[in-house]
């Protein structure tokens, strides 16, 4: 996939601006029980398509949400249709990850450990793009202090300038299935 320096610079001004949540879809199982995934729509002034998706292990043994783990990821798409993921942000308290090697970047080939929350900010995102990196390769900034889905959440609208609530999931088997509504 290959973005201009014009849709770059795009992206770099829209992170930067203000952004309201519009909806939520309901929550629902993907692929199997214990995943569930919900689109949160953003109010954009048609200038670029986004959606947020929050893809979160559910598990009815874990006492809390806080020992799952989960993804918050905005999308853009360019004229052409082709998808982006820009930023995102994971908390995983059971697995460890080592970044990709990146030219000026503090946390390049270190091994962030399992529990700390890991912010994908666009400015690295966008060197890596340049660089030719995948999607796998993408450089992360850990976040040792977030231990709550509550501060995880709020990271992540803090960095993006995004207001609005965003609904989490409960700790149960009986979410709809992908495509199903109550």
């Amino acid at each position: 996939m290959a973005f201009t320096e014009d849709e770059y610079k795009k992206i770099d001004d829209y992170i930067q601006r203000n952004k309201q949540i519009q909806s939520q879809s309901e929550w629902v199982v993907i692929n199997n029980e214990r995943r569930v995934e919900s689109v949160i729509q953003l109010i954009d002034g048609n200038v670029i398509e986004v959606e947020f998706s929050f893809r979160g292990s559910v598990n009815k043994n874990a006492p809390t949400l806080d020992d799952t783990w989960g993804e918050l990821k905005l999308l853009y798409s360019n004229k052409n249709k082709e998808t982006l993921w820009v930023s995102r942000i994971s908390y995983n308290p059971v697995k460890n990850h080592t970044n990709c090697k990146l030219e000026n970047f503090e946390w390049s080939l270190r091994q962030l450990k399992k529990g700390v929350c890991r912010l994908y900010k666009w400015e690295n995102r966008k060197e890596a793009l340049k660089n030719g990196m995948t999607e796998e390769n993408a450089p992360a900034t850990p976040l040792p202090e977030i231990k709550t889905f509550d501060a995880f959440i709020k990271t992540f609208k803090d960095y993006l300038h995004i207001t609005g609530d965003i609904k989490l999931p409960t700790l149960s088997p009986e979410l709809p299935l992908e495509g199903e509504h109550k």
